[in-house]
């Protein structure tokens, strides 16, 4: 191990030197010395265990600024939302490791926003690379359940309430009488090609290998029903039906002329608008014209779980057959809702409701 580095500078030394005109050998050959006597000198020193960092950071250590800039929330909101999901106090991996849910929540959401490698967390938190392995691998299979029920049968945001109040305010910025409450699309997930059944998840249209989610947004930005982890093989269409939004809305809206709206790929019904096809009147050119430019705020939502938490967008950490790609990128949509619940966001501003978005207690109540 030690001599490697010698090794490598030989190495780029002997290339570097066959490809070097002969009126620059002087002055590579100058450099390359300095360095060989450094790759030497170092050579023959005795090898020292790891630099051990100066500090490591627990939840209840780490500076405000930094928990912000790597995990996306305060200490306070954080708090917050341990206290909304009803999780005890300490938790207990498999391995017998024991860990506050807090700090299981703050390794989690440092994986969550960075795509670097697991390992270089040991340099700012207080767990070696096993240890935060298993407390990761814990924390995503104790909030995975509870996330889930929050983001599709039990989402308070698809109550008829909140979709009345979203519709209103869609219209009153618009100026318009329009019965949408809401707007719908799906994305696809790119993952690392699978070694095995690498075509039951290829999508031949955009020719790649991933998984499918579809996300009904409101005027306020939040997720209000996240579904998916099927197949990128799937049609829009199957992930709506099976994700059971239509039941779910043609319950809650009972007597009222309201639904969301879709692209061309959706099945058009009372509960689900999409745009005109066909030979078109200039009426209905300039309908989807209107609800097309509308219906972009969709894009927004995603940009935004992706934005915050880009480890769920780099396609060669999300290996169906080696993590658990479903539950993160959920976990991520359920912290993108608390996101905009606490600070706010692009779709909100963009429909002048800022001042009118829901609190975390309403989402968890």
């Amino acid at each position: 191990m030690k001599y490697r580095f010698l090794t490598e500078v030989v190495e780029c030394a002997a290339l570097d030197w066959a490809s070097t005109p002969a009126r620059c050998w002087r002055k590579r050959k100058h450099q390359w010395d300095e360095l060989l006597e450094f790759a030497i000198a170092d050579a023959h020193t005795v090898d020292h265990a790891p630099r051990q960092p100066s500090h490591r950071f627990t939840f209840e250590t780490i500076p405000d600024f930094i928990m912000l800039r790597e995990t996306r929330f305060a200490h306070d909101d954080l708090h917050h939302i341990v206290a909304g999901l009803n999780l005890a106090e300490f938790q207990t991996a498999a391995n017998g490791t024991r860990f506050t849910t807090l700090d299981g929540m703050l390794v989690l959401l440092f994986r969550l926003a960075s795509p670097k490698k697991l390992f270089s967390l040991e340099r700012d938190l207080a767990w070696r690379e096993a240890e935060t392995r298993v407390i990761l691998r814990h924390t995503v299979a104790l909030l995975h359940p509870v996330v889930l029920r929050l983001l599709t049968a039990q989402s308070p945001w698809m109550r008829r309430g909140h979709l009345s109040r979203s519709a209103l305010l869609i219209n009153q910025h618009f100026g318009v009488n329009a019965p949408i409450a809401g707007f719908v699309d799906a994305k696809i997930w790119v993952i690392c090609k699978p070694g095995l059944g690498e075509t039951s998840v290829y999508n031949g249209k955009d020719r790649v290998h991933g998984l499918k989610w579809q996300s009904v947004i409101d005027c306020f930005g939040l997720l209000c029903h996240f579904y998916g982890g099927r197949s990128a093989r799937r049609h829009d269409a199957f992930l709506f039906d099976q994700s059971g939004v239509y039941e779910m809305l043609d319950a809650n809206l009972q007597g009222l002329l309201l639904g969301i709206f879709g692209d061309l790929a959706y099945p058009a019904s009372d509960r689900l608008l999409k745009p005109y096809a066909g030979n078109l009147t200039p009426d209905r050119l300039e309908f989807n014209r209107w609800y097309s430019l509308q219906r972009v705020v969709v894009e927004w939502g995603f940009g935004k779980l992706v934005a915050l938490f880009p480890f769920v967008d780099y396609h060669k950490k999300l290996k169906i057959l080696l993590s658990p790609v479903t539950p993160l990128v959920d976990i991520a949509a359920f912290f993108t809702n608390c996101h905009t619940l606490l600070y706010g966001g692009q779709i909100a501003q963009y429909f002048g409701c800022v001042n009118e978005i829901p609190s975390l207690t309403e989402y968890f109540n």
